[in-house]
């Protein structure tokens, strides 16, 4: 059962909405959704509890994805994309851009 998920933000003051599909990208089944407010100053790892907890598969692939309704969300990439099954998208919209060089920085709990 996925409890809470992470995120890393930097420099950021946004509200909206976190979806939680299964698959990679957002034309998966959705799973679970719900509002978000937060504000980071540098960089700052922000819990996520789920108040849906989703069950998942070990193996299997999900997609969250943080979208801004107003404000502006910077996520934390790292150095490397040591995480090989991983795709970051950014921009206004859901899909916007696709990054697959760098990494960004999530937990999740299961």
């Amino acid at each position: 059962m996925l409890s809470k998920v992470s995120m890393q933000f930097y420099n950021s003051t946004a509200t909206g909405t976190l979806y939680i599909y299964q698959g990679t990208g957002i034309n998966g089944t959705l799973l679970t959704s719900q509002s978000f407010s937060i504000t980071a100053v540098g960089d700052l790892m922000i819990d996520f509890p789920l108040e849906n907890p989703v069950n998942v598969n070990n193996g299997s692939v999900y997609t969250m994805a943080f979208i801004a309704s107003s404000g502006t969300l910077w996520e934390a990439l790292g150095p490397n994309n040591s995480y090989t099954r991983g795709e970051a998208y950014f921009g206004n919209a859901p899909a916007s851009v696709s990054n697959t060089t760098g990494a960004m920085l999530f937990k999740t709990f299961v």
